[in-house]
């Protein structure tokens, strides 16, 4: 018998959850989920149009589409500061035209 309360609302943890590749297989269901949850969502996209297709309701209040150069450390950046996002999740695969396409050293790069 446990006992024990159950888990806070999600909404309630963070104030704002930035998605890398939130228009992808993976990124537009974390996106759905967040937001069913209540959770305020920054979609990190190289392309908005995009999104505003691919992602069930681009209108809903509590998402924010940001076209934002994933390859960019500083882009990355300048855009989880300016929506005040307190949580990440990187979905993101592919992209950046740099040689090395190694998903480490896409990391490596932007977080150091």
């Amino acid at each position: 018998d446990d006992t024990s309360p159950p888990p806070p609302p999600l909404s309630t943890l963070v104030s704002r959850v930035a998605v890398a590749g939130a228009t992808g297989r993976t990124g537009k269901f974390v996106v759905q989920s967040l937001l069913s949850q209540k959770v305020p969502v920054l979609a990190l996209v190289r392309d908005p149009s995009k999104a505003s297709t691919v992602l069930d309701d681009p209108t809903d209040e509590l998402l924010t589409i940001r076209k934002t150069d994933l390859g960019s450390r500083n882009d990355v950046l300048a855009a989880l500061d300016e929506n005040q996002c307190d949580a990440a999740i990187w979905c993101a695969t592919g992209f950046s035209d740099a040689p090395d396409q190694s998903i480490w050293s896409k990391l490596q790069a932007l977080f150091g």
